[in-house]
């Protein structure tokens, strides 16, 4: 619902809108299924709905101004867990133990491809980007969610570093057998690395195609030739 006030009014009606509402389908219906260790991929241009889609398969999330519909909603046991950063300043093996104490933390982080005493030393802010993929990806580990909820994935990191952690991302989700749905924009450097199951195009005006990867690879490839 847009403000009610004079100069809201007064644009909308330069261009001829009258009212003091607007609505927007941003995604129109579509089937998507997965099972435990599966990897959906949410690719499309910032904009096209990626976030929402996401955000909408988070129960515990009260999004307002959208309207969400599901035909079947059966998310997975233990809700949803998002790749966040870290919000602490202490070492990272004494943030990890405080919580879940130190055979955990220790397993986790190792899980997760963190194994040096160096690293562990360190608060969270002080590791490379790579580094803190890593240990948020250990704090996923030790969440009880089935469903792993990660937007914008590798948008921050250099291509080789945005592979190695999508390869450790698939193995995890492989290992503990969770559902992971990620999102990105830019993924053609560390696509092949995830593998995922499925691939959900998102592209303005036109319904979402949920695709095999190896059907995306070769759009890709069409695309570019």
């Amino acid at each position: 619902e847009l403000p009610r006030s004079d100069t809201v009014r007064a644009i909308l009606e330069a261009f001829g809108l009258a009212g003091d509402t607007i609505k927007q389908t941003i995604l129109e219906p579509f089937n998507l299924s997965a099972e435990p260790g599966n990897i959906v991929f949410v690719a499309g241009a910032s904009g096209s709905g990626k976030s929402m889609l996401l955000k909408s398969l988070d129960a515990q999330l009260n999004l307002a101004h959208v309207s969400i519909a599901f035909q079947k909603r059966e998310l997975p046991i233990g809700g949803a867990a998002w790749l966040r950063p870290i919000k602490s300043e202490k070492p990272l093996i004494e943030y990890f133990a405080d919580r879940w104490g130190p055979e955990q933390a220790m397993s986790a982080l190792n899980l997760a491809g963190l194994s040096e005493a160096f690293v562990y030393v360190k608060p969270f802010a002080l590791l490379s980007r790579g580094q803190r993929y890593r240990a948020m990806l250990a704090d996923m580990c030790l969440s009880k969610a089935g469903l792993w909820l990660i937007d914008e994935f590798g948008a921050d990191l250099d291509p080789l570093s945005a592979k190695i952690v999508a390869h450790n991302l698939r193995r995890l989700v492989i290992r503990l057998k969770k559902i992971a749905i990620v999102a990105a924009a830019n993924n053609e450097h560390f696509i092949g690395a995830l593998h995922p199951t499925r691939v959900v195009n998102i592209r303005q005006g036109i319904n979402p195609q949920v695709l095999s990867y190896r059907d995306y690879r070769d759009e890709l490839q069409s695309i570019r030739e």
